[in-house]
């Protein structure tokens, strides 16, 4: 009995003793299996770093990624921005458009309205020209008559010849008259003596002649005229002066009288220069009058 166990024994310890071995073979062999794979390029160790690595690029690339999508979120905010800023402008652009189509509309109806405007501004200046036509025709009458009503008679001979006349009184060479009543030059007047009744009579029957020109004819003088027969006056708006052409007698009137005398003759010439027509002698003043209204008169 104790010989059967005995072999009994040994048999399930060499077959355990055989298992020992080949465990520790098969750990050997896994351990040169995995000391190989360490000593390896491309072992466990460079794989572990390799994986390090990559987990740190993989980490890099989510922190990139989180601020490339906070990015995108600002772009995306602004896009919406811009495009909610491209339809106001889109609707402002619609409105200019609709704002525009009225435009051309009424521009339209306003190019009719000028064109029937045209039509009719032709008529009323067809109907202006005649009309105007007719009053410079009329006014043309008007000074005619006036001409004829104050009756000026340019050159009527020297004085001597006059009849009814005395040579104290004057002794010009060409007697200018106006209703019959001799108007000296201006000159003639300063060097030689005149009827000074007749004189002053003809003065404010030549300004009573300039203010019904200036009035037949709607013209501003420079030197406005108030005629009142023999005291007739001429007022000076630039300097406040009036002279009184009743004499000259008195020194301290015979200044303003032939300045006054000097603004007819000034009036008279604004009115033949406003018509184009030179004035060579200011002093000769129902000469140059006389002249002027034959011009307009006769063309």
């Amino acid at each position: 009995m104790t010989t059967k166990n005995t072999k009994f024994v040994d048999t399930v310890s060499f077959e355990r003793l055989q298992q020992a071995i080949k465990d520790v073979k098969q750990k050997e062999t896994n351990l040169q299996t995995l000391k190989e794979s360490i000593d390896d390029e491309d072992g466990l160790i460079v794989q572990y770093q390799r994986s390090q690595d990559l987990e740190a690029k993989i980490e890099e690339k989510e922190v990139a990624c989180r601020k490339y999508k906070v990015q995108i979120e600002r772009v995306q905010k602004l896009i919406l921005a811009k495009r909610r800023i491209m339809y106001e402008v889109k609707d402002k652009i619609d409105k200019k458009n609709q704002d525009k189509q009225k435009l051309i509309d009424k521009t339209e109806a306003l190019v009719a309205q000028v064109e029937t405007n045209k039509d009719l501004k032709e008529k009323k200046k067809r109907i202006t020209h005649v009309l105007t036509c007719l009053v410079s025709y009329r006014k043309t009458f008007m000074i005619q008559e006036v001409m004829e009503i104050f009756k000026i008679d340019i050159d009527g001979g020297p004085a001597s010849l006059q009849p009814n006349r005395k040579t104290s009184d004057c002794r010009c060479v060409l007697v200018d008259t106006i209703r019959g009543l001799h108007l000296p030059h201006v000159a003639s007047v300063q060097l030689s003596p005149h009827n000074e009744r007749e004189t002053t009579a003809a003065i404010g029957l030549l300004v009573h002649f300039v203010n019904l020109i200036s009035r037949i004819l709607g013209y501003s003088l420079r030197y406005p005229v108030l005629p009142y027969a023999s005291f007739s006056r001429v007022y000076n708006p630039v300097e406040n002066k009036l002279a009184i052409l009743s004499g000259s007698r008195k020194r301290s009137e015979r200044e303003k009288f032939f300045e006054g005398l000097g603004w007819i003759g000034k009036n008279i010439a604004q009115l033949r220069a406003d018509c184009g027509i030179p004035t060579p002698v200011a002093d000769k003043t129902l000469s140059v009058l006389a002249d002027w209204i034959r011009a307009v008169t006769e063309g």
